[in-house]
């Protein structure tokens, strides 16, 4: 029962699955865990028995019992304080974040900004400003800082994605969402990130231009996108964002242009890119209703709206 237990109560530490739990499920586990140990610390090894407390501080923490995480984070330092200094320095920083101040949370961390557990955890700290707002610049500054020190974090890469997402520099949200894809080459939602803000890098530059240079330039983006849709559907077919990404780039006023313009009448690859589009228009009007159970008109009738 015990090597069970504790094999049980490690995944859930190494997964962080316990951070979305619902409230019954905390209180359940919080419950059992505080059971496990009261009656089992004295058998653990040190790296277990680290393990498991720090999960019991964490799930405290979580059911809001700040006093309890607080005499358990008191344990952790009167056991392990030497070995695990920075990671119990970590561990206070959240104590402080959920009962003090972000100031007061920053300044448990230490002054070494360098070392990866502190840096992660200042650039969690980093989302917000002290009243609570969000702080876009600051956030971005902390996680090139971290990315600059764990390179190969495709979480870090991907929240950086995502903010300049959110500020409106797509090109570097495109190449954010790349680096994850270097680490999770399947990350089909990845590829759809990649063809959602190359698809917004073309929006953004609202280029009506008719010169040939212009138009193959915007095909070159337009292109992109499409195709990081399509690796997306190839992934996870029922993906219906993805789908969705196909039919609008398949369907943007840009191609019409391609196909109307006299100086690339005889460019082959404009051509081919052109005629594509038409037949994945249809496939992916086609999947979308399929995956949403919308009628014919229904889909007439959504894309009237939007138009709108």
């Amino acid at each position: 029962m015990v090597p069970s237990a504790k094999k049980r109560y490690l995944a859930i530490l190494s997964s962080g699955v316990f951070a979305h739990y619902s409230p019954s499920q905390l209180e359940a586990l919080h419950s059992q865990l505080a059971a496990f140990l009261s009656t089992n610390a004295d058998s653990l090894d040190l790296t277990d028995l680290f393990d498991l407390r720090h999960l019991h501080f964490m799930v405290s923490l979580l059911t809001n019992r700040d006093n309890e995480a607080r005499a358990c984070l008191d344990r952790l330092h009167d056991q392990f304080g030497n070995q695990k200094s920075q990671k119990l320095m970590v561990l206070r920083s959240m104590l402080y974040e959920a009962t003090s101040s972000k100031r007061d949370a920053i300044a448990a961390l230490g002054k070494d900004a360098n070392d990866l557990q502190t840096s992660r955890r200042l650039t969690t700290l980093a989302r917000r400003k002290d009243d609570g707002s969000p702080d876009p610049v600051e956030y971005v500054r902390a996680l090139t800082h971290y990315l600059d020190l764990q390179p190969g974090d495709p979480v870090a890469w991907a929240e950086l994605g995502d903010q300049y997402n959110l500020t409106g520099h797509y090109d570097k949200a495109v190449y954010c969402f790349q680096e994850v894809l270097m680490v999770q080459p399947l990350a089909y939602n990845m590829f759809y990130k990649v063809g959602l803000n190359q698809y917004l890098r073309l929006l953004q530059q609202d280029d009506r231009s008719d010169k040939k240079e212009r138009l193959l330039a915007g095909m070159e983006l337009l292109q992109g996108a499409r195709d990081a849709f399509l690796r997306a559907v190839e992934l996870s077919d029922s993906y219906s964002r993805a789908w969705v990404g196909v039919y609008v780039t398949c369907g943007h006023g840009l191609v019409a242009r391609l196909g109307a313009s006299a100086p690339l009448r005889a460019n082959t690859a404009v051509a081919a890119f052109v005629a594509e589009c038409g037949r994945l228009r249809a496939v992916s009007r086609a999947r979308v209703m399929e995956l949403e159970g919308m009628s014919p008109e229904e889909f007439k009738e959504l894309e009237t709206q939007k138009a709108t």
